[in-house]
């Protein structure tokens, strides 16, 4: 291969490369790794690891803190809405994991705790990550119709042209 060709076929892997990376600050380009290796360790390697036992929660909730840590320390995404929406994911995940070693050794029926309360917690912890997705969206939505009312308003001749570029994207002028 010449070096024009590395050269092209560099771009072209960068460019491939960009889907995976771009949501992350630029010196974690590699944590998208980090990333599918807590999520394959937490769904397949903790089936395989002593099926019914208290050791399988609890190997959960190790993997599931030392991730979460790791995610807290260094924050990798760009975005810091997406950054607190993944440790409120990952806080949930860890505290149900917390759940399940509490009820796989009996610890939850010590307590004086009523079974709908326990339920009722747990909606709630699933859903908490759901409804802090649908607000960082609706936020995202409020902040562009804020840009696109000042454009219109600042406008010398009180319009906004659109152009579609390539990709999809509207170009506002």
């Amino acid at each position: 291969m010449t070096k024009e060709q590395v050269k092209h076929d560099k771009k072209k892997w960068e460019a491939r490369a960009m889907f995976f990376t771009k949501k992350y600050e630029p010196s974690f380009w590699f944590y998208e790794v980090i990333d599918m290796f807590r999520r394959l360790s937490l769904t397949s390697f903790l089936i395989v690891l002593a099926p019914g036992t208290t050791a399988q929660p609890l190997a959960g909730v190790v993997l599931c803190l030392f991730f979460l840590l790791l995610h807290t320390r260094f924050c990798p995404l760009h975005l810091t809405s997406i950054d607190v929406l993944t440790f409120v994911s990952q806080l949930c995940i860890l505290i149900m994991l917390l759940y399940a070693v509490a009820d796989s050794t009996g610890v939850i029926y010590d307590w004086e705790i009523s079974q709908g309360g326990i339920l009722a917690f747990l909606l709630v912890l699933n859903t908490l990550p759901v409804a802090l997705g649908v607000g960082i969206i609706l936020h995202a939505v409020g902040a562009l119709l804020k840009i696109i009312k000042f454009i219109i308003h600042h406008n010398p001749r009180n319009r906004v042209v659109m152009h579609r570029q390539q990709g999809g994207r509207l170009k506002v002028w």
